[in-house]
């Protein structure tokens, strides 16, 4: 039976005597006997801060991360160009809404006033789906030109070479998935 001090400092001289006198393994055991018997012993300071308790059942929360990811490059090559007169613009699409129609969701553009007859372009993009659209823009106004119908008269072509009849071709028919790295994306205009 172990009987207990009344007094901290007594019993922190009695343990103190004891280890003088003891073999060098219970040393080991009443050095860590001295810390427990201290601490608990010791009611003047302040308890210790609480912190959260993370057990294996409860994650401990880690900062978020954004992981860094190499940009899509799209490497677009243009043929079926006739003629380097007028302008070749070159337009990149993230969405079907407004595909063809307005300027809303174009996410690159390049306009190439001076060109060879298989140009090509390159966009550094977050990877994704696109859809990319060419211009051989003749007459320099920076719009596709039509005919009454509608029908456009200068070339045109967009990514998957879809050219449908009798209406523009839509996004999904010229998507493109491009991740990380370089996807060539071939365009043939006419």
């Amino acid at each position: 039976m172990i009987r207990r001090p009344h007094s901290p400092q007594s019993q922190t001289s009695s343990i103190r005597q004891w280890l003088l006198t003891a073999t060098p393994l219970t040393v080991a055991c009443a050095t860590t006997l001295s810390v427990v018997v201290s601490l608990s012993c010791d009611s003047q300071k302040p308890p210790l801060p609480s912190s959260p308790k993370h057990t294996a059942n409860t994650p401990a929360t880690l900062p978020s991360v954004t992981p860094i990811t190499e940009p899509a490059v799209l490497q677009v090559r243009v043929d079926g160009i006739t003629s380097t007169t007028g302008d070749l613009i070159v337009y990149v699409y993230d969405a079907q809404e407004g595909y063809l129609k307005d300027n809303r969701h174009i996410v690159a553009e390049m306009t190439l006033s001076t060109f060879t007859l298989n140009p090509a372009c390159r966009f550094s993009l977050p990877p994704g789906r696109y859809a990319v659209v060419a211009i051989h823009d003749l007459n320099k106004n920076g719009d596709l030109d039509t005919n009454i119908l509608g029908i456009p008269t200068e070339p045109w072509g967009v990514s998957q070479g879809a050219r449908p009849r009798f209406r523009a071709p839509t996004f999904e028919e010229s998507v493109v998935n491009c991740p990380p790295g370089t996807t060539e994306v071939p365009v043939s205009v006419r």
